[in-house]
């Protein structure tokens, strides 16, 4: 939600506890439930490196698909009514399990931001079927793990990441196809010895 340009909905929150350290933030401790009853909003920085992300999955099997695709500070993000579980413990603020939807695609990040800002998030995007060849459906819903990192007004999405899905993708997708091949060919074989 950092630096997004507009956000409309409900978000509550819930503290179990609360010990604040005006002098020493870092030794605060804060643990409670956000409470999300359902939030529109347009993507700030660190939603632009998910989508980001999530554009270069869809690439997968369409290259030119991204084209298509809005310009990343347009998308809108949808986050439907749910409760996150949330810390603020040794200068961190760590949540799990925040579900968004960006583009029709299925986003879950967990993760921690330090309170002077630094990021370690991971955001989990399952594949879906029509970002997928032929040869890949086998592999739809499996989720594949993004890594973000830097700060709250300069994330970096971990490309190697992306990059490292891709390429074992595309061995998958190699290998699949030799596999039917190969079944084509003893099938066409065992047709030939039966007579069928």
């Amino acid at each position: 939600v950092a630096n997004s340009t507009r956000i409309d909905g409900v978000i509550g929150v819930e503290i179990d506890e609360a010990l604040i350290v005006f002098d020493q933030p870092e030794q605060s401790r804060v643990a409670g439930r956000l409470n999300v009853g359902g939030v529109q909003m347009m993507a700030g920085p660190l939603a632009q490196q998910i989508i980001t992300g999530v554009n270069q999955l869809k690439s997968i099997s369409n290259p030119l698909a991204t084209q298509d695709n809005p310009p990343v500070n347009q998308t809108l993000i949808n986050m439907p009514p749910q409760t996150i579980g949330f810390k603020v413990e040794r200068g961190y603020v760590s949540h799990d399990r925040l579900f968004m939807e960006i583009d029709r695609a299925q986003v879950v990040t967990s993760g921690r931001v330090s309170l002077a800002g630094q990021l370690e998030l991971v955001a989990q995007v399952p594949l879906d079927p029509r970002w997928l060849g032929r040869d890949l459906q086998g592999l739809a819903g499996q989720p594949v793990t993004l890594q973000i990192d830097g700060t709250l007004s300069r994330p970096s999405l971990d490309s190697n990441s992306v990059r490292n899905v891709i390429t074992q993708l595309g061995a998958q997708a190699v290998q699949s196809s030799a596999e039917n091949y190969l079944q084509q060919q003893i099938n066409r074989g065992l047709d030939s010895i039966f007579g069928r």
